[in-house]
Order: C-alpha cells, then sequence, then structure tokens
C-alpha cells in the first residue's frame, strides 16, 4: 500500500514537473510570436510610411503639360516664331518643336477643314502659316485657330499658349543681363521699310536684347528659313541654361517677374514659377540639348517668286511621337553650312 502510495505520488510529481516544463516552454513560444509579431508591424508601417512618401513625392511633380510659343513680327500681324514646348517633369525633360512659318495650310483638307468650317471670318482656301493669324482678324479668336491649326500639326494638346513681340523679346534678354552666344556666322541685312537692321559678328559674345533680335529675325543662310529655326533653338537653349545656371532661385524668381510683364500668356506666374522650381532642383547641366530639339519636316519650293514650305501631316505627327518617346535624330547647327 505504501508502495503503490509512493509510485502514485511520483508520478503526480513527474507530471507536475512536466506541466512546469512545458508550461515554461509556451512561454518562451509566445515571446518568440510577439517578438515576431512586433517586428512585422513595424515592417507594415515603415512599407506604409514609405508608399505614403512615393505617393506625396508623386503629387509633388508637376504634371505634363504642352505650351505654345508665338513670336509676332513688328507688324504684329504674322506670327514670325511658333514652336511648341512639351515639359515632362516626371521624365525630368524639356522638347521643343519647332514649326517653319511658310508651311501651307490647305482649309479643304482635315484637320483645317474643321477648323476653318467652325470660324465664319475664316474663309482662306490655303495660305502660309504666319499670314493666317492676320487674315482671320488678328484677335483672340484668330489667335485660338492658331493653337488649333498647331495642334492639328502636331497631334499634341496645347494646354497653354504665350505670345511676345520683337520689343518684349528686347526686354526679357536685357532683363537677364544679356545671353552668351556663338553667332554661327556673318549677319548683315539692311531693310529700312520693316525698320530691321541687322550687324552680328560671327563667334562666341554676349547678346543684348538688341542684338538677339538682330539674330533671331535673321534669314539670309544657304539653307533658309529652316537653318533660322536652329539657330533660335539653340539660342533659346542658351538663355534657359544661363538662367537656370545662376543656381540662386530667388534670382530665378525675379527674372520670371521680371520678364512676365512683356508677355501675354493664359497662364499665371505662379504655374510658371512651379515648373522653374522644379527643374531648378534638378540640378540639370542643360535643360534643352539637341536631341530634344526638332522642326517639323517639310521641303520647299519658290511659286510665283514666293517660297512655300510644305509637309505631310502622316510624316509631321511621326516626327513628334518620335521625339517626346526618344527616338529622335538631332540636326547640329554646324552640319547646316557643310
Amino acid at each position: 500500500m505504501g508502495l503503490l502510495l509512493g509510485i502514485t505520488l511520483g508520478i503526480i510529481a513527474m507530471s507536475f514537473i512536466a506541466v512546469i516544463e512545458m508550461n515554461g516552454e509556451e512561454k518562451v513560444a509566445q515571446e518568440q510570436i510577439r517578438i515576431e509579431l512586433e517586428a512585422q508591424k513595424l515592417r507594415d508601417q515603415e512599407l506604409l510610411d514609405a508608399e505614403r512618401e512615393a505617393e506625396e513625392a508623386e503629387k509633388a511633380i508637376p504634371a505634363p503639360i504642352n505650351g505654345l510659343f508665338v513670336g509676332f513680327d513688328t507688324s504684329g500681324a504674322l506670327t514670325d516664331v511658333l514652336m511648341v514646348g512639351h515639359i515632362d517633369p516626371k521624365e525630368n525633360k524639356v522638347q521643343l518643336i519647332s514649326i517653319p512659318r511658310d508651311l501651307e495650310i490647305y482649309f479643304d483638307e482635315e484637320p483645317f477643314k474643321t477648323i476653318k468650317k467652325n470660324n465664319p471670318k475664316n474663309r482662306i482656301v490655303h495660305a502660309k502659316l504666319t499670314e493666317i493669324y492676320s487674315l482671320i482678324g488678328g484677335d483672340e479668336r484668330a489667335l485660338e485657330d492658331v493653337r488649333v491649326i498647331v495642334e492639328g500639326i502636331t497631334g499634341l494638346e496645347i494646354d497653354y499658349i504665350m505670345t511676345i513681340d520683337t520689343s518684349g523679346l528686347r526686354e526679357v534678354v536685357d532683363a537677364v543681363g544679356g545671353v552668351e552666344f556663338d553667332v554661327p556666322q556673318r549677319m548683315y541685312y539692311s531693310d529700312p521699310v520693316q525698320d530691321l537692321y541687322i550687324n552680328l559678328q560671327p563667334g562666341p559674345q554676349v547678346l543684348d536684347g538688341d542684338k538677339a533680335e538682330q539674330l533671331v529675325r535673321f534669314r539670309k543662310y544657304r539653307m533658309g528659313d529652316l537653318q533660322r529655326i536652329q539657330v533660335q533653338q539653340a539660342f533659346i537653349a542658351a538663355m534657359v541654361d544661363q538662367v537656370l545656371g545662376s543656381r540662386d532661385f530667388n534670382q530665378i524668381s525675379q527674372f520670371i517677374s521680371k520678364g512676365y510683364k512683356y508677355i501675354d500668356t493664359d497662364f499665371g506666374m505662379v504655374v510658371m514659377l512651379k515648373y522653374a522650381e522644379f527643374f531648378f532642383n534638378l540640378e540639370l547641366e542643360h535643360l534643352l540639348s539637341p536631341e530634344n530639339m526638332i522642326t517639323i519636316p517639310s521641303y520647299g519650293e519658290l511659286v510665283d517668286e514666293r517660297w512655300f514650305q510644305y509637309f505631310e501631316l502622316e510624316e509631321a505627327r511621326e516626327a513628334v511621337d518620335a521625339l517626346i518617346h526618344n527616338r529622335n535624330a538631332s540636326v547640329d547647327i554646324s552640319d547646316l553650312d557643310e
């Protein structure tokens, strides 16, 4: 009886010890699970924070836009310069599409036929692009039609439009303190009727407002107006690089504020400063490079002693699409003199 009692008590004691040991292992396992859950919770929070930061950064990046730049001649009737700027902050790039002023536009062909139909003032059968603004009234509606014509040529939707005349150009260039530029050739031309006098020597120099106007208006190139466009593109690139190259955003803001007075546009200075600040913070060496600038492909022909540029709509849009998607092969200005 005593032996049986002893065995029973021993079994009970061993069972009690086993339970104690099991409870200890369970506590260790539970502690390990708790630690792992805390670690997973921390990882989840870090992931959520990273996603939130990425979303905030995405919101801070301005949306891609297309802006039409129109430069008028001294009469204010002819659109002497037509360029579309494609600005894509997400891709950190600015691209420039120049449209020859002498492009012949036929209003019996789409998409220009619809544009004519929507404007009773438009009685044009066909005309040079540079003349259309004046021929259909030279007013806000005419400028809007120029916008839509450019959309038809490029296949891009124009978000904003900015215009400037020759006096505005001079003021803007002077506001930035002149622009360092390598004039590609001797430029001399005199036309008292237009009050136009051009006299520039070739080589690197600082162009003030007056000389900058002479540069962009000079047309006596061996390759004609297409080479003139290349020079205009290079000058704009030089001016942009010079402005952003100051590395002082307060100075850039002051320049934009001064220059804004000499342009007409449908977007505010706040928008302009927003995009300028974004690209300023990127610290790019060159915002506009040759591979990011094209001219709408066309061929020239002399008709009744007047020069016209003819183009194929599909080819024009393909060229623009190739540029936007980085399939562009640029032409260097120096190649045009060879």
